[in-house]
């Protein structure tokens, strides 16, 4: 057994080389034979040859690396051109369906189909439109005239409505709204539109068929005395009324004057109708009417028991009338604006008599009534005696009864008289003064 000289290996006997590192076992030493070069140039041959092995080998391995490289970057290279292919496909399907589901590609669709009169097609297209977009003004007005050109001019009213809800200054959909309200004789809508419209040019078109309420005069309610009762309006065509509830048209009573409201109750109810035939909202108006009751008139003198005056002239009665009234009287019998109208003062009637006296105001309301009642002994007293009035007590209020509280005054003055003679020559004179007294009052 041997060992190697450079590696220290054991070699196995009849070994040349060294089974670990190669070197060649030196059987003799430094001694070189032709067996010994040729061997030498066989191992330098077959390390040469291990050498190229390896390096080819290494070569290859290094080829089917780059092979496997360039695969694998061809494999993510193509990965990455379809996924990019399909991601640019998706994307243009996508901008697709958005473009063809927007509201202008919907909207041009919908304007190519209506102008070829295509109105099915069109209706689609602008309802699709019209839902992406509800607040646009064109597409609005579009779905409208799509509509009118199907001959549904309701969907259309509608359609233009919705238009002027978020655009109140279209003037494009108020001059296609309003023909239909016409048309349609939608004029409760037509009034409130035409109230709201702030479009110049548009009021200024269709002013006529605007309508106003009348204003009255007078507020509901109760009123005491006759009452006069106007009726206005801003618009230039007319009023119309009826005074017994009954709703108020072209044929009941024209407006001209003033309507003057008698005591009761009163419904007044009012319309407006303008030049095109169209009527206001009717309003309405509730009057109570109470007479006036001024109270009674206030007359002089006072009741009592009264002789006449030292020239023989008969006492006078005076009635206090209040400006704007008129005073009726008589005597005996409650007054009445029948009864004699009072001009002046009045002569005392000879004997026991009730005066009563009422006021009438302008319109015919009476007061309550007022009396005095009197005593007047007609007797001519002596030429220094002055008118006397023996007693009594004022009585103006409105009692009808008036009578006087001096009666036991009145029997003292006639138990004072002379003898029988002078009693009926007094009886005679007053007879005579009673028929004067009467003929004066017939003449007045």
């Amino acid at each position: 057994m041997r060992n190697c000289s450079k590696c220290g290996a054991v070699i196995p006997a009849g070994e040349l080389f060294c089974p670990k590192c190669g070197a060649e076992v030196q059987l003799v030493a430094n001694y070189e034979t032709m067996e010994s070069r040729a061997h030498i140039e066989r191992k330098k041959q077959l390390e040469k040859e291990a050498r190229e092995r390896e390096l080819a080998e290494q070569a290859a391995r290094e080829q089917r690396e780059k092979k496997r490289k360039l695969q694998k970057r061809i494999r993510v290279i193509s990965v990455s051109v379809f996924m990019v292919a399909a991601l640019i496909i998706a994307a243009l399907c996508i901008n697709t369906v958005l473009h063809n589901n927007s509201f202008d590609y919907q909207y041009t669709k919908a304007a190519e189909c209506y102008e070829n009169k295509d109105y099915s097609n069109a209706l689609t297209h602008i309802e699709k439109a019209v839902s992406i977009e509800p607040q646009s003004e064109k597409g609005g007005i579009l779905l409208g005239r799509v509509q009118e050109a199907l001959d549904r001019p309701l969907k259309a009213v509608s359609a233009y409505e919705t238009v002027i809800q978020y655009h109140p200054e279209s003037e494009e959909s108020y001059s296609l709204l309003i023909p239909l309200y016409i048309k349609l004789e939608l004029y409760d809508e037509l009034q409130a539109l035409l109230s709201a419209c702030k479009v110049g040019s548009i009021l200024e078109q269709y002013g006529d068929y605007i309508t106003y309420e009348p204003v009255f005069s007078l507020a509901s309610g109760e009123y005491t005395g006759k009452q006069t009762l106007e009726l206005s309006v801003e618009g230039n065509g007319d009023i119309y009324y009826t005074l017994d509830g009954t709703i108020p048209s072209a044929g009941t009573l024209r407006y001209t004057d003033p309507i003057e409201l008698d005591e009761g109750t009163t419904i007044v109810n009012a319309v407006y109708i303008n030049k095109k035939n169209i009527s206001s909202e009717m309003v309405t108006g509730k009057y109570q009417i109470t007479a006036a009751s001024a109270t009674a008139p206030k007359i002089t003198p006072a009741s009592g028991v009264y002789t006449a005056s030292y020239d023989g002239s008969d006492p006078k009665i005076t009635i206090d009338v209040p400006e704007g009234y008129t005073a009726y009287y008589s005597f005996d019998e409650k007054a009445t604006e029948k009864s004699l109208r009072y001009s002046g003062p009045v002569s005392m009637r000879s004997g026991t008599h009730i005066f009563y006296a009422v006021l009438a105001d302008k319109d015919g309301n009476l007061s309550d009534i007022g009396s005095a009642t009197y005593i007047y002994n007609k007797a001519a007293p002596t030429p220094s005696a002055s008118p006397k009035k023996y007693s009594g007590s004022s009585d103006n209020s409105s009692s009808d009864d008036g009578s006087a509280s001096n009666n036991n005054s009145n029997n003292d003055s006639n138990d004072d008289s002379g003898s029988g003679s002078s009693d009926q020559e007094e009886s005679s004179d007053d007879k005579t003064s009673e028929s004067g007294e009467d003929s004066r009052d017939s003449d007045e």
